[in-house]
């Protein structure tokens, strides 16, 4: 679970700065807490699913702000990837990419924060992708690189003895979908031939590694 991993990863990186049982004004965890709650109680409904914030502040008052400081990158940094991750694990769709930022409100009294949320639309951003399985199962790509493989943890993965570890990568960017072999043992195919460099795809285009296909669909 995404806030149970966040929780974990901040309350070893605090105890690894901080002297334990140290007073605190903030705890980070519930910085966490708050922006899954946020998140889920700020999003509206759109064409095809609920529609996410992306532009999230963290407001904490100069005392608190001062005592993150320590960690205040990793922490923007953890929570970033908790707002990506309850995203995905909502179905929500994104106008654009996340902005999280912590800043001092010098209003604030210590001990008390705030998270506001926004949207913020970026031209062709909503042109994501999804690749359908042969069983029919889909599997959503936001923007990056994603992995296609054996290798657990993969993006995309495969069990097909015929697919290596680490098979391919996808990159979703600025509307385009890119595939690219990654030295698999089998080889990579795009509508039935074998790739030899990065290839941009299209809607309808199949993706072969080993014995699996996988349709693009994008948008």
């Amino acid at each position: 679970m995404g806030l149970e991993s966040f929780e974990r990863k901040i309350a070893a990186v605090v105890e690894s700065i901080f002297a334990k049982g140290s007073p605190r004004g903030i705890e980070p965890a519930e910085l966490g807490r708050r922006l899954v709650r946020e998140i889920e109680r700020s999003s509206r409904v759109g064409v095809r699913s609920s529609i996410a914030p992306n532009v999230l502040t963290v407001g904490l008052s100069a005392e608190d702000l001062q005592e993150l400081r320590p960690l205040r990158s990793r922490v923007e940094s953890e929570l970033r990837v908790l707002a990506e991750e309850t995203v995905e694990g909502g179905d929500y769709e994104l106008l654009g990419p996340i902005d999280l930022q912590i800043v001092e409100d010098p209003e604030l009294k210590s001990g008390t924060f705030y998270i506001d949320c926004g949207f913020r639309e970026e031209q062709g951003f909503a042109d994501r992708c999804q690749l359908v399985l042969q069983d029919g199962s889909q599997i959503k790509l936001g923007s990056g690189t994603h992995v296609i493989g054996r290798l657990a943890g993969s993006a995309v993965f495969v069990d097909d003895a015929r697919v290596s570890r680490r098979h391919a990568e996808i990159v979703v960017q600025d509307g385009h979908v890119t595939v690219f072999d990654t030295g698999s043992t089998n080889g990579t195919f795009v509508n039935g031939t074998k790739i030899s460099r990065p290839t941009e795809l299209n809607s309808g285009d199949v993706i072969t590694v080993g014995t699996t296909d996988l349709t693009v669909h994008k948008g």
